[in-house]
């Protein structure tokens, strides 16, 4: 079977053909990204994966995590009324979010799944394009962009 499907494709493609036919166990698996209209409900609040939803091709989960509960924790401390701290952190965390969900989509998907060779290359042009990019590139970037999280003043209150 994965000889029909990748017989054009070279590399280590092969040994790994070879390395399958003497395996006695392959497992697959699937993935989903569920996303989330809204994230609270009454006093009822998802932060971290279950509302951010990034790709976990990303590797954005952990500094979704941080950032949204810096955002939700302020927001609770800063407003008496709950609707409107979670309503308030929502509409600050979802479109930082959103990108992240994003981000690995459609054209960028092969960067991490290549289907053939020309997308092999394309990669390894990235790959080495990000090996050169200094941390004020990083900083530009939308995906890592925290620099619109808002600095709470009373923070250590």
């Amino acid at each position: 079977m994965f000889q029909v499907l990748v017989k054009n494709i070279s590399g280590i493609v092969p040994k790994l053909l070879e390395a399958l036919d003497k395996s006695e166990e392959i497992f697959f698996d699937t993935t989903t990204q569920v996303i989330m209209d809204d994230w609270s409900k009454d006093n009822i609040v998802l932060t971290g994966d279950a509302a951010h939803a990034p790709s976990f091709l990303t590797g954005q989960g952990s500094s979704l995590a941080m950032i949204g509960s810096y955002i939700l924790a302020n927001e609770l401390k800063n407003n008496n009324n709950i609707n409107d701290a979670l309503s308030t952190y929502e509409k600050i965390m979802k479109p930082f979010a959103e990108i992240n969900q994003k981000a690995i989509e459609n054209e960028g998907s092969f960067i991490l799944y290549p289907k053939n060779e020309e997308e092999m290359e394309k990669r390894s042009v990235i790959l080495k394009q990000l090996e050169n990019m200094n941390k004020e590139d990083m900083e530009a970037h939308d995906m890592i962009d925290i620099t619109r999280v808002i600095e709470y003043p009373n923070l250590s209150n």
